[in-house]
């Protein structure tokens, strides 16, 4: 018998303005970081990307920011991954009415994201002259009076667009993340003497210039909200703050004020979050930070206006989005990243599925560290993201069914048979170890890392639910596989801690990284962390976060700096987390030895020996020999995937399981 769904609140109807949204699930209005066809219209990946969101249940999606003027500040069309909506008006309609056709079909409403412009966050033009974000030895060119109302002319005439092109409404980029219309609003980077400096209304008069001529041109009933951000959460330009105390940019009872005006202009809707590019984890919070965590912040918002308030920030469980509408903290849940992990987030959640959804990491590896890297946008564990308009696991005839071995059930070896299970072949998975899971059953113990112990149950369920078979604590080898015969091998048997040889380690003090965190050896008050890339840059938090003193020697100029390309916002949080916890990094520093004192480390000045109870040896991961060059010399098809082929990051073993299981 079908029951009626627990989340009774998220699917409850709710009105911006007199529009109605049929759930309170919007998607986020996130920027994707290229746009392929470099046009300014929404090409067909495009609109399959955001056509999946609607299948997938989203009450309301919202664009990335679109860049409306193209005379003050000038954009290359699709540089930003937006579509300069007044680059090409009459392509722009053609294109988006395609798609927000199909996107209607669903019941899913749409708005379009109009942007005044990215400010010193790209360099260019700022209220006053303030220091560009990415170079503060640079200052920003400043907006005479005349460009500022340029600039509102455009983006108003976009909204003109926006309506005629059938968008539903607009959003106002952005009070939030240091963009230009927040600059304009904030004394720290305000210091104006003119019509739009000095006084609160003043550096307000903006934004409500924009909804007044907005409403004058598409009329008052037309939806338009505003994206705030509720608190800076910095001390200056450049420097963050975790804890938000000493707040240099916007109060909480800053932004209370703020709400109250935007509602007085005239705002249908608030969409807030937190941060600015200096405090720019608050703006993508990685899995250092709390899920929900601007929820709090969202409630003092909603308590001051009458106007819907909309929340995000690791919104990605479904009973904390429930509690959230529940408790009338919020309106509507804003989701971004969990939604590119898996589309059909809303859908899975109404019809009871919530065990299918996948799970994002918020590790910001594709969706935003592809983007800063300037590869656009791809997601760690959601392989088809920014595909969905090409083929994806196409069924394979009769004739066309293999009996494939996965060897090594990590993460990579179960995307390998996920994919071509789904694809109809026969799929075993061998995995020595007693569970599946591999590297991520150790990278998963640390309490910020719960989403990765969800990944491993995600995937133990899909392949269950196929119908794959899983063998466990069996050591695959030559002759094993010469004596099943299958019609081709995936070798997936992961990597390995390196420890140079050269290191004098064998010492009780001496602990690898993955007895450490399972607890096989205990741990004691004074630790030092070997290796500063990213495993001991976690292995160092999960410590600290148990009260240990710890020290990092890293052997490069500075942590971080090997490996795959760690996120900017999640190099950020990690710095001032070990600041905030009093965390000693020893940069430029050799361990050379392990002895009854702790750790002896090498550096420019000669020896030196670091007091610990327990050295803690995390400088990485090597790749292990797998199986398919052994393979060559047999008739059997055989690929080496994941870290066994590179030992990079859980994006990549993803990414290369999915392409072998698609293909195969």
């Amino acid at each position: 018998m079908v029951q009626k769904t627990k989340y009774i609140n998220l699917f409850t109807p709710f009105k911006v303005g007199k529009l109605q949204i049929k759930n309170r699930i919007c998607y986020a209005p996130v920027g994707t970081g290229l746009s392929e066809n470099g046009s300014s219209a929404f090409d067909a990946a495009d609109s399959e990307f955001y056509v999946e969101r609607a299948k997938g249940g989203a009450g309301l999606i919202t664009t990335g920011a679109i860049f409306t003027d193209l005379e003050v500040d000038t954009y290359t069309p699709g540089a930003l991954g937006t579509w300069q909506i007044t680059y090409k008006p009459a392509l722009f309609r053609l294109t988006s009415n395609k798609m927000l056709d199909r996107i209607h079909s669903f019941g899913t409403k749409m708005f379009a994201q109009l942007s005044l412009g990215t400010g010193r966050d790209s360099g260019s033009y700022a209220p006053s002259a303030i220091p560009v974000f990415a170079d503060p030895s640079k200052v920003c060119p400043v907006l005479s009076e005349e460009q500022i109302q340029k600039k509102i002319r455009y983006l108003i005439e976009g909204a003109v667009i926006a309506k005629q092109s059938g968008f539903d409404g607009v959003e106002v980029h952005a009070l939030h993340f240091g963009y230009l219309l927040d600059e304009l609003a904030m004394k720290i980077s305000n210091y104006r003497t003119d019509a739009y400096g000095g006084s609160f209304e003043n550096r307000m008069r903006a934004c409500k210039e924009i909804i007044e001529g907005i409403k004058a041109r598409c009329g008052k009933d037309f939806p338009v909200s505003m994206r705030l951000g509720m608190k800076s959460y910095i001390t200056g330009f450049n420097q963050s703050c975790l804890s938000g105390e000493n707040e240099a940019g916007r109060t909480l009872e800053d932004s209370i004020r703020i709400c109250k005006t935007l509602e007085e202009y005239g705002y249908d809707m608030l969409s807030v979050d937190v941060g600015l590019y200096d405090s720019y984890y608050y703006c993508y919070p990685p899995m250092y930070l709390p899920l929900g965590l601007n929820v709090n912040l969202a409630a003092a918002c909603k308590a001051a206006v009458n106007i819907p308030v909309a929340v995000c920030g690791r919104m990605n469980d479904p009973e904390l989005c429930e509690e959230t509408i529940a408790s009338g903290k919020a309106d509507a849940v804003v989701i971004g990243r969990q939604m590119l992990a898996d589309a059909d987030f809303a859908l899975k959640i109404k019809t009871g599925r919530t065990e299918d959804i996948r799970p994002c990491l918020s590790c910001n590896f594709g969706c935003r560290g592809k983007m800063q890297d300037g590869l656009g946008q791809r997601c760690a564990v959601n392989p088809e993201l920014r595909r969905e308009s090409e083929p994806g696991l196409v069924p394979v005839t009769e004739c066309e069914r293999k009996n494939i071995m996965v060897i090594g059930g990590g993460v990579a070896g179960m995307e390998a048979a996920r994919a071509a299970a789904c694809r109809g072949h026969k799929v075993t998975v061998y995995e020595k170890e007693s569970k599946l899971g591999g590297m991520l059953n150790i990278a998963g113990i640390p309490d910020f890392k719960e989403d990765e112990r969800k990944l491993v149950a995600w995937y133990e369920k899909q392949l269950k639910d196929l119908g794959v078979n899983i063998v466990l604590n069996q050591e695959v080898d030559m002759d094993m596989i010469l004596r099943e015969s299958p019609d081709a091998v995936v070798s997936a048997v992961g990597a390995i801690p390196f420890v140079p040889g050269s290191t004098k380690v064998d010492h009780p003090k001496a602990v690898g990284f993955k007895e450490a965190l399972t607890g096989e050896q205990e741990i004691g008050q004074k630790v030092v962390v070997v290796g500063g890339g990213l495993v001991g840059c976690e292995v160092a938090v999960n410590f600290v976060r148990q009260g240990r003193d710890v020290t990092i020697v890293e052997f490069l100029d500075d942590i971080l700096s090997s490996g795959a390309p760690t996120p900017l916002m999640n190099k950020m949080c990690l710095a001032d987390i070990f600041r905030d916890s009093n965390v000693k990094i020893r940069t430029s520093s050799a361990l050379t030895e392990v002895n009854s004192e702790g750790a002896v480390i090498r550096t420019s000045d000669g020896f030196e020996t670091i007091p610990a109870d327990t050295v803690i040896l995390a400088l990485g991961l090597r790749s292990r020999e797998g199986f398919a060059a052994k393979l060559e010399e047999y008739n059997i098809e055989a690929y080496s995937i994941g870290d066994e082929s590179q030992a990079a990051n859980i994006l990549h073993a993803i990414a290369d399981g999915y392409e072998v299981g698609r293909l195969i």
